[in-house]
């Protein structure tokens, strides 16, 4: 297939990004008001929140629009490509922070290796690992007819949507919209969306967008006095204004809506290549998530401007435009660096493109460790050897105690060796 025919529309890509960020804005950037009687501030702040949550609700729903042409991509192919990206782009963002701080801590050049064990991207990784199942869901949904798909939707949507709202608790684990599980119900939403042409069976679509958020907002001014003529406190007030709630989806639903019909594509005709669209989204992860860049964002420009709310509004959006810039450079470096001959070797050595290709590499790194056991040899003595040195140079009480310790760290190293032992004599 040719570059033209997988351009996709880039408009939703681009409003989801804008809504992460102006998240990502109202957390770090800002000091979060406090409700009273006669400050507007903390309304005002809970309507920009409440545009900004469905920003997690967006994207999957975009994949599963388009779910039919992205599963034709094979998703697992594209994953070391995008990996180093992601990679280079943090590791630039280190040298920045380097830069402006001049504090290194070698933490934060091996944590973005695991993203995973760290939880610091959760709502990418649980997009990703959507993004993975498409293939295998596209497959699935498009062998059901058109009724069993309906009322199969219907029923999921009753128990992920609706009784998290009616009860007000997180039931299935969707973590205020980056659950993986949330994701992949999404995904199955914007199927459904393509396969019956809902979108353009929508009629006003502006009134609903204009509804939706009205709604909302009220529920927020009433939820308010409710919790505080209830609990004396605000710890209610924000119940329905979360992105899995009816009212949440509802207001996706809209701005979904009116993002993706015919009138905005042809008054805005912004096409984009799915590397591009994949590129803009890893560099909006980066610079909202990365514990680096929110901890340059809390440390040196959160403002509160307590007496002047308009400057407070100014301020808000001076970093969100911030934030965009640096999110359409670190795309535009990605880009350029994908397009070097030697990235483009680099990646393919890690291409995977089948579970089966995640096999055999696993059983590569297992044959290579049985082949260099004795450098694993060294490393678990030297790792006990510090733990001995700690032991030492630690306040334990007595001589009996220290005594004690050593010994156990020796049985364990000794029980270690010889499983490896046996083992190796087994594997020989």
């Amino acid at each position: 297939m040719s570059e033209k025919i997988n351009k996709y529309s880039g408009i939703t890509p681009f409003v989801t990004g804008l809504l992460l960020i102006m998240q990502r804005t109202l957390i770090s950037a800002t000091i979060i008001p406090e409700y009273n009687s006669g400050n507007n501030r903390y309304y005002i702040y809970q309507f920009l929140s409440i545009i900004a949550m469905i920003g997690v609700n967006l994207l999957p729903l975009y994949i599963g629009f388009y779910s039919r042409e992205i599963s034709l991509k094979k998703p697992i192919s594209k994953l070391s490509r995008y990996y180093f990206i992601y990679l280079i782009l943090i590791f630039l963002s280190n040298i920045l922070f380097l830069i402006k701080d001049a504090k290194l801590n070698i933490r934060d050049y091996w944590v973005p290796f695991f993203p995973i064990s760290q939880n610091i991207f959760p709502y990418a990784v649980s997009t990703i690992v959507a993004l993975l199942v498409v293939p295998y869901l596209v497959k699935y949904l498009q062998k059901l007819s058109d009724i069993q798909l309906k009322v199969g939707v219907s029923l999921i949507s009753i128990f992920a949507v609706v009784l998290p709202t009616l009860f007000e608790n997180d039931i299935w684990g969707s973590k205020e919209g980056t659950g993986v599980f949330w994701s992949i119900y999404l995904i199955s939403m914007g199927y459904v969306f393509k396969r019956f042409e809902i979108i353009p069976r929508i009629k006003f679509k502006l009134l609903h967008l204009f509804s939706s958020t009205l709604i909302l907002f009220v529920l927020v001014i009433i939820m308010v006095q409710v919790s505080e003529y209830l609990h004396g406190d605000l710890s209610t007030a924000t119940r329905f204004s979360t992105p899995v709630s009816i009212f949440g989806m509802y207001l996706t639903i809209s701005m979904f809506a009116c993002l993706e019909s015919n009138k905005i594509h042809k008054l805005i005709p912004l096409k984009i290549t799915s590397n591009t669209l994949i590129t803009f989204w890893i560099s909006v992860q980066v610079i909202t998530n990365w514990i680096l860049t929110i901890y340059m964002i809390n440390s040196y420009y959160r403002r509160d401007f307590p007496n002047d709310s308009r400057m407070w509004l100014f301020w808000i959006v001076i970093i969100m435009g911030g934030y965009l810039l640096a999110a359409v450079l670190f795309s535009v470096i990605g880009i350029s660096i994908q397009r070097l001959s030697l990235y483009r070797r680099i990646y393919k050595k890690f291409e995977i493109s089948s579970i089966q290709d995640i096999l055999d590499k696993a059983n590569c790194i297992s044959r290579w460790i049985k082949r260099n056991k004795r450098l694993f040899y060294v490393s678990i003595f030297f790792y006990f050897f510090t733990i001995l040195q700690m032991i030492f140079i630690s306040d334990l009480g007595n001589q009996t105690k220290i005594i004690k310790a050593i010994l156990n760290v020796l049985t364990v190293a000794s029980r270690i060796m010889c499983k490896w032992k046996i083992h190796s004599v087994n594997y020989s």
